[in-house]
């Protein structure tokens, strides 16, 4: 199960790789502009500028930098639903601990109650003469939240 878990992540890492991207430069774009907006209130106070001038190109910054910080947690918030924390997983591996004997002694029904709700889906293949199961299924925080059901 620890190699499932490390392949998973793996591929999930990488499947991520472009979201961390875009989030670097999300987050590089925001310094910069953060940047420009404190050396605009530098040349306010220093009085170098017009102020009408200044107020549209604080108007633009501060405009830039809020859609910027949308963006931002709109990535932030997709990479936090794509890959699974330490923490998830060991939710998960406590939930599979508590479910395993609870699915060993019921019945069939049940058990497939229990597969539709994980929504599990197989994938049976023959690799290098050796047949290989990969199994996948979605736990939710209401799925979590069953495992009380199972003690």
């Amino acid at each position: 199960m620890r190699a499932g878990w490390e392949n998973y992540r793996t591929e999930e890492n990488e499947k991520a790789m472009p979201l961390r991207e875009r989030l670097e430069v999300v987050e590089s774009l925001r310094k910069e502009n953060q940047e420009k907006l404190n050396r605009l209130l530098e040349l306010y106070l220093n009085g170098d500028f017009p102020k009408d001038m200044l107020e549209t190109h604080k108007n633009h910054l501060e405009t830039t930098l809020n859609a910027l910080k949308r963006e931002q947690e709109a990535l932030q918030a997709q990479l936090d639903r794509q890959v699974l924390s330490d923490e998830q997983i060991k939710t998960i591996q406590e939930f599979i601990t508590l479910l395993r004997p609870q699915i060993e002694t019921t019945d069939f029904e049940t058990r497939q109650r229990i597969i539709t709700m994980l929504n599990v889906e197989v994938t049976l293949a023959i690799e290098e003469g050796q047949k290989i199961v990969y199994a996948r299924c979605v736990i939710s925080e209401d799925v979590a939240l069953t495992r009380d059901v199972y003690n």
